[in-house]
């Protein structure tokens, strides 16, 4: 470890610079095993834009909701060059985090049909048929029969590409 921070002889003492990778390197790879705050802060970033996606009862939720989104969902938002620094931090959070996470259909009230990631492919989660015009489907609720519990197979086949009707049922 003396190797990194001096260079010349034992005796010389002046400090040799290394890069901020080389110190973020384990110890058990010859590095100094210091902590990345950049991924440290934005991995408790992510876990705060996880909470506000999946628990909006929290008194933080509604007052971040009232200043930056009142009119949308915390998936449809998008970030004013004007919000304060930890608002634009979520927002880099939410961005990384929406990339890997999808919805779990339970009455699909929340999920947006066609815009939403919901579908149980590894490639795309995403609907890739074309949102009909005329068609008032908006959430997957809409594709559900909800007292026998089990999609509504008609209007799956007739809205949605083969994969997709694929996917849903």
């Amino acid at each position: 470890m003396r190797n990194i921070w001096w260079s010349g002889k034992e005796s010389s003492s002046h400090i040799k610079r290394v890069g901020w990778s080389k110190l973020c390197t384990p110890k058990a790879i010859s590095g100094l095993g210091f902590i990345d705050l950049q991924a440290f802060n934005l991995a408790l970033l992510s876990k705060l834009a996880w909470r506000m996606h999946s628990s909006d009862g929290s008194l933080l939720f509604h007052f971040l909701k009232s200043k930056y989104f009142p009119s949308c969902s915390f998936l449809n938002f998008y970030c004013r060059k004007s919000a304060s620094w930890v608002w634009k931090g979520i927002c880099a959070a939410k961005a990384l985090v929406s990339r890997s996470w999808k919805w779990r259909v339970v009455d699909g009230s929340k999920i947006d049909c066609w815009t939403d990631s919901w579908l149980p492919d590894p490639n795309s989660f995403f609907v890739t048929s074309p949102k009909p015009g005329s068609s008032s489907i908006s959430t997957v609720a809409d594709l559900i029969n909800h007292d026998l519990k089990q999609w509504k197979y008609d209007l799956v086949v007739r809205i949605f590409n083969e994969r997709d009707a694929a996917l849903i049922l």
